[in-house]
Parts: C-alpha cells; sequence; structure tokens
C-alpha cells in the first residue's frame, strides 16, 4: 500500500513522506480516509475467534476442534505450535488469546469454563497467577464445575492436589481462595461470554478496530483514534 502512494515509475523505493496515522485519518482530518490495515486485520481474525466462542454446532467447529481440539477452554482456542502449517489457524489462535483476557465470562453452571485456564475472574488465569498451585492440581483441565462440592450446606471450593500442600504453598492456596471468593450457586445455565464494548458481541465495526487495537497494546495509537 505505502509503495503505491509514494513509488514513481521507474523508481522501486520512494520517500514515505506522511505517516500511516495521517494517511488513515478521515477525509475531513485531512486523511486519504484510507482504513488501517493493521487493525483491520486484527478485528477479522478477532472476530473469527469470537466465532470459536458462539458457533459450537458449526460444521466449521466441528473440523477445527477435530483438528486442533480439544481445547483447554470452550472460549480461547489452543495456541498452535507447530512451526509449520496453520499459518492462518495459527494467527486466530493467537488474535482469541488477546481478545480473552478482555471478554466477560458469565459463570452458571460451571460446565463450560475451565478454572484454571480460562480468564473468569478478572483479565488473566488462575494458571498465570497460582503456577505453583497449578502444576500440582489434580484437574489441571477441570471446569469450574468439576472444582466444586455440592452439599446440603451449600457449594464449596474443592481444589485437590497430587500432593499434600508445603507451608509455603498454604498461603497461596488461601490467596487464590480470596480471589475466587465464594462459588456460584448450582444453575443449569450455560456460561456465557460477553465482548464488554457491546451487548451484540463483537463485530467488525470502526469502533471495534480501535477496540481491537488496544486489547494489543498497539503503541502510539491515539485514544480518540483516527480510524475510519
Amino acid at each position: 500500500m505505502r509503495n503505491f502512494l509514494w513509488d514513481k515509475p521507474g523508481i522501486s523505493h520512494g520517500y514515505h513522506l506522511i505517516s500511516w496515522e495521517i494517511i488513515c485519518a478521515p477525509l475531513a482530518s485531512g486523511g486519504l480516509g484510507i482504513r488501517n490495515i493493521w487493525t483491520m486485520n486484527l478485528a477479522l481474525l478477532s472476530k473469527w475467534s469470537w466465532r470459536f466462542c458462539t458457533e459450537k454446532d458449526h460444521l466449521w467447529f466441528i473440523i477445527i476442534q477435530e483438528k486442533f481440539g480439544p481445547h483447554k477452554s470452550d472460549w480461547c482456542p489452543n495456541p498452535t505450535l507447530q512451526t509449520h502449517g496453520h499459518s492462518c489457524w495459527r494467527s486466530i489462535a493467537e488474535a482469541g488469546r488477546k481478545m480473552h483476557a478482555t471478554c466477560a465470562i458469565k459463570i452458571n453452571s460451571g460446565l463450560h469454563t475451565s478454572f484454571w485456564w480460562d480468564h473468569w475472574i478478572d483479565n488473566s488465569s488462575l494458571e498465570e497467577n497460582f503456577h505453583p498451585l497449578f502444576k500440582i492440581a489434580s484437574l489441571k483441565n477441570g471446569s469450574v464445575y468439576d472444582i466444586i462440592s455440592y452439599s446440603n450446606a451449600g457449594p464449596c471450593w474443592n481444589i485437590s492436589f497430587s500432593r499434600e500442600l508445603k507451608e509455603e504453598e498454604i498461603p497461596i492456596l488461601a490467596s487464590l481462595l480470596h480471589k475466587i471468593g465464594d462459588p456460584p450457586p448450582a444453575s443449569q445455565l450455560a456460561d456465557s461470554i460477553s465482548w464488554p464494548h457491546s451487548s451484540k458481541g463483537f463485530t467488525v465495526t470502526p469502533k471495534s478496530l480501535l477496540q481491537v487495537a488496544f486489547c494489543w497494546f498497539r503503541p502510539g495509537l491515539s485514544p480518540l483514534g483516527k480510524i475510519i
């Protein structure tokens, strides 16, 4: 794109005289009104990540599940570890990991949300925040529902480990229990995920382009943005 704008016939490398931020500004602001390709690509990748969360009964999801699954999370695809091939899905999975950290998960039954891997408490996972406990957890891929015991006294957390905790690990467990609070009451409703910037979920719009850019912490992007 920049070569198209600045290169001249017979000259392979022209000088790029104006920054992308100005070029991508609306015409009324002195720009060319060109969409920012970097953020547009992120938004489209994030859209597929959102579809991964919400289209579980579609044929494409079933194929992806067979090829790359089982996934640790119902809300975020596993990263692709192969060093060659699958470049498209690798990019979608990476976009999903970034976007997942900004989405809100509502726990109902707890069946569809991973206790350790999903960001159901804040914008990070318990696996990240309490990795010493995760390493010795018996159910590393267990759902929130799997970690709850239900009785007449009500629900309580039942986090099992492969060995007894060491003395220095007990305060870490106490910190984890404080962070997650009381377990949710029993429910037949499915867990749900939401994009905090829209009640309709994630869609590729001019506004979402800017929001995705902030999710990925792109340096130098103005909060007001000039993306059309």
